[in-house]
């Protein structure tokens, strides 16, 4: 009998990740690293970095306050005729 045989538990993966690496920052790299990965608005850091590495894309988002603004009038304006 193995060890999940009874169904209870968790499934074990197809193809876990089991190596693993560490890289150390200082004090100027890691804001630089944090700073990427609030562009980036992955969802962890070990994504952000396994995107990085592979030369995956990601996106980054820069919200622009005056165009933010610009918007909301443009839509209020747009509601107004509506009504």
């Amino acid at each position: 009998m193995g060890k999940y045989s009874n169904n209870r538990g968790r499934r074990p993966k197809a193809d876990p990740s089991v190596n693993r690496y560490v890289v150390r920052f200082n004090a100027e790299e890691n804001a630089r690293f944090l700073s990427m990965f609030e562009q980036s608005e992955a969802v962890n850091k070990a994504v952000f970095i396994k995107n990085f590495l592979f030369q995956k894309p990601f996106k980054v988002f820069v919200v622009d306050e005056n165009t933010r603004i610009f918007i909301n009038q443009l839509s209020s304006l747009n509601a107004l005729y509506r009504t």
